[in-house]
């Protein structure tokens, strides 16, 4: 059993992923080869080590939900709070004169109800609480432990 921080268990996720992504390649690349050509990879085996990544991966990411119960609504926050920016960044602020957007060279006078410095000073507002949000977070990641079975004696 392996005691680490959330923190810890989110980079060894990462890490999960990035080798079973390797693996999954591997084992694509050489499963089928010219008869009687010899195979970098004992593709059997792969598959086998390759569920056991799968199985350790999923009981990170299970942990790490478990573990986080406490700041879900925060994690919610944050991500609604980047989507509400992401839609801002999208509103069409054109102000005055501009071209016609269909090609046709004429020169038209376009009105926004939102400016440009409306949607940035909301922007600003909105980063300032993701950025306590997410410090809230990472403060909570580095404290908060858990458990992984599946991982080696070790703690953190």
């Amino acid at each position: 059993m392996l005691e680490v921080t959330i923190g810890r268990a989110m980079v060894l996720r990462k890490r999960t992923a990035a080798k079973i992504a390797k693996l999954e390649q591997r084992i694509t690349q050489n499963n089928s080869t010219i008869k009687g050509a010899k195979r970098d990879l004992k593709v059997l085996d792969a598959l086998d080590e390759r569920g056991r990544l799968v199985g350790q991966l999923k009981e990170i990411k299970f942990q790490v939900f478990e573990g986080s119960r406490n700041v879900r609504a925060q994690i919610i926050e944050l991500g609604e709070l980047k989507a509400q920016i992401q839609f801002l960044r999208g509103i069409d602020c054109k102000q005055g004169p501009t071209i016609d957007r269909y090609g046709r060279g004429d020169l038209i006078e376009m009105e926004a109800v939102v400016s440009q410095q409306m949607v940035d000073d909301w922007v600003d507002i909105l980063e300032e609480e993701i950025d306590r949000i997410q410090e809230e977070l990472n403060e909570f990641n580095r404290r908060k432990k858990i458990k992984l079975e599946t991982f080696g004696e070790q703690t953190e």
